[in-house]
């Protein structure tokens, strides 16, 4: 929708005093949620919902931007096992003014739920996104199809989830992290991992993904920029999605103020 200068000016400055915070809330004018099944805000999001009709029901929500990455928990029903996908975008262009159809960029660690009582990871980049809701993002459309470039493929390993159980459910833990390095790094836990067990933590995959792939013309010199992250699910048809999203921590760098 078209947003009123004084509105954007107000965004602005929201953005400017949100710099500062350890998460910032995403205006996010594009989320793909048909059926609003993902509800939350800030750093805790959650889905309980049950897909009635005959097709898979996808569904993103944005959480925060101007950032480069997060450390996030995902928190899976132990009955949600074989009800689809559940993951966590970054590097995703996030913009209140583009129209919905406009090419976009992003990044997925997600995890396969296919299969009751196994997780199987997956970290891919995207290009040439136009629809979210098309298989895989739309690589297989016929007409302008989207790009994949995979970093972790689908079926090359399994996580047993019941090593994952934390309180009676399942918690995976994603770290994706751009703000100390020259490439985004991705590391994937077994269970709950907190900000401060990180540095003693050993994941069960750690996947770089250079900068150069995903921005082969930016400078040697520049890091790669600051943009949007968001949770993501897919549940399939009949199936029930009972799960939820934790930011435990963001990444981002200091705003430059050019005169």
């Amino acid at each position: 929708m078209k947003l009123s200068k004084k509105i954007l000016k107000t965004f602005s400055v929201i953005a400017m005093l949100a710099a500062s915070m350890v998460v910032v809330a995403c205006a996010a004018e594009d989320d793909d949620d048909e059926e609003g099944a993902i509800t939350g805000s800030n750093n805790d999001y959650a889905i309980a919902f049950t897909n009635n009709s005959t097709s898979m029901y996808r569904a993103y929500h944005a959480t925060f931007n101007k950032h480069l990455g997060g450390l996030c928990q995902i928190t899976i029903d132990k009955n949600s096992t074989g009800e689809g996908s559940i993951g966590y975008i970054f590097d995703l262009e996030e913009n209140p003014n583009r129209a919905v159809k406009d090419p976009r960029t992003l990044c997925i660690v997600g995890f396969n739920l296919g299969t009751s009582g196994i997780a199987k990871p997956y970290v891919s980049h995207y290009t040439n996104v136009t629809d979210i809701q098309a298989d895989n993002f739309g690589t297989k459309l016929t007409e302008n199809p989207a790009k994949e470039t995979e970093y972790l493929k689908l079926g090359t390993m399994s996580i047993n989830l019941a090593d994952c159980e934390v309180e009676g459910k399942y918690v995976l833990t994603v770290d994706v992290n751009g703000k100390d390095n020259a490439d985004y790094v991705v590391k994937i836990y077994k269970g709950k991992v907190e900000k401060a067990a990180l540095a003693t933590s050993t994941p069960v995959k750690t996947i770089t993904i250079p900068k150069t792939d995903i921005y082969p013309n930016l400078a040697a010199d520049k890091k790669i920029p600051q943009k949007a992250a968001a949770v993501y699910v897919n549940v399939f048809a009949g199936k029930t999605m009972k799960a939820s999203w934790h930011y435990a921590d963001t990444y981002a760098e200091a705003e430059v103020v050019e005169e």
